[in-house]
């Protein structure tokens, strides 16, 4: 992982859904680690997290993740958690270059985080994961939603286990993560080609809803000028909605438009105030600041672009 931080400048780009892996896949991750590192024999002293797909430039270490969001946004909560336990000062300061690069005349690096989340959550994981201490003071999950709940949750669980362990397991395991654990980049230089491999792929543990690759297709159609603009819009209805009823929304929607497409206008407007309302209690103002489905009266399909 070592290796792997140093060469590439991780940012989620905006068309990418929230962070979504809950306790069981951070469970999950934990065991397999400590379990890859106590039986050498069985996995060769070694742990591979799989592969990450990215829109990079040969020569620039900026890196659009297509592909391996969840993973990248956990080990970092982890290693973050793993920084802030750390007794020794000398240690716990050397450990934030794990998650931070400080810049570097003489190598031509600059002052950046190892990764950055989609811009709706940056700040948000950079408060309460990224800079030092932070894990220390973990806001409660209880009083946030979305991604964020998902962070703070994690982050709790891994500090709660951590903080069990004596300091000598917690330093073998640093170790075993950035010397030990190996991930394959599979970089393209465009988003036209990433997104082709985005709509086949499922991150490891939680597969993709089929709105998350609708999403993906729309905004790659609206172009980079518009699109987070877009996705916050598309966020904001998911979040209201939920993901599930997202996917339920657009399952009616694509039913309705394979019955009868003369009808389309109509009837599908009639679902999406039907479902607003019955999850919205503002639902007239939500759909005026977030016109999803405007121009559908003219017939220009699920969500018009223009």
């Amino acid at each position: 992982m070592d290796r792997v931080s140093d060469s590439y400048a991780f940012e989620i780009p905006p068309y990418q859904r929230p962070y979504a892996w809950e306790k069981e896949q951070a469970v999950e991750l934990l065991t397999d680690l400590l379990e890859a590192m106590d039986n050498t024999e069985v996995s060769g002293g070694v742990y591979f997290l799989g592969s990450v797909v990215l829109i990079k430039s040969p020569a620039d270490p900026k890196s659009l993740v297509v592909d391996g969001q969840q993973r990248l946004t956990t080990l970092t909560i982890l290693i973050s958690v793993l920084r802030d336990l750390t007794s020794n000062e000398e240690v716990r300061i050397g450990r934030r270059s794990f998650v931070f690069q400080k810049a570097n005349p003489d190598s031509g690096t600059v002052d950046r985080y190892r990764l950055l989340l989609r811009p709706q959550d940056r700040a948000f994981f950079s408060k309460f994961v990224q800079v030092p201490g932070a894990t220390s003071e973990l806001p409660d999950p209880a009083n946030l939603q979305g991604s964020q709940q998902r962070i703070a949750e994690n982050a709790a669980y891994f500090r709660q286990q951590l903080a069990a362990m004596n300091e000598e397991r917690r330093n073998k395991l640093v170790a075993f993560i950035i010397q030990r654990c190996y991930v394959v980049a599979v970089a393209v230089p465009t988003p036209e080609s990433a997104r082709r491999i985005f709509r086949v792929l499922n991150a490891r543990g939680l597969d993709l809803t089929p709105t998350d690759i609708l999403k993906a297709d729309l905004l790659d159609r609206a172009g980079q000028a518009r699109e987070l603009d877009l996705a916050s819009r598309w966020e904001a209805i998911e979040q209201r909605l939920g993901r599930d009823k997202m996917v339920e929304l657009f399952g009616h929607i694509r039913m309705i438009f394979e019955r009868d497409k003369r009808s389309l206008p109509a009837n599908y407007q009639a679902i999406v105030r039907k479902i607003l309302e019955e999850n919205s209690a503002d639902s007239d103002a939500h759909r005026k600041r977030h016109s999803l489905f405007r121009n559908a009266d003219k017939g220009k399909g699920l969500w018009s672009l223009a």
